[in-house]
């Protein structure tokens, strides 16, 4: 039972979680299964089974794969970005001050 915030899971249930979302039996919902079933098994509302069959469409487990490792290292890209950005404008603060 979740309540707000608590989620009671361990971190290897999470991950089990998270690859059961990622798994072709959404494909089933496209006819063998009802969407309601399909979510059911999955642990997820008809509401997220939605927005990711909008998100991914009709991609292939490798290609989903490969959009989310795609994805995870564009946010680490630009975290690094920031990061440079910012010892730049400290640097050039430092720099314009009169010694």
């Amino acid at each position: 039972m979740r309540f707000w915030g608590y989620n009671p899971r361990t971190k290897h249930e999470e991950k089990e979680a998270h690859d059961r979302r990622y798994h072709p039996d959404f494909a089933k919902a496209d006819g063998e299964e009802t969407i309601e079933e399909v979510c059911r098994k999955a642990n997820i509302s008809e509401q997220t089974f939605y927005r990711w069959r909008r998100k991914y469409g009709r991609m292939e487990m490798a290609d989903a794969r490969r959009f989310k490792e795609l994805e995870n290292e564009n946010s680490e890209l630009k975290k690094m970005l920031a990061d440079e950005m910012l010892k730049n404008r400290v640097l050039d603060e430092a720099l314009k001050k009169k010694w």
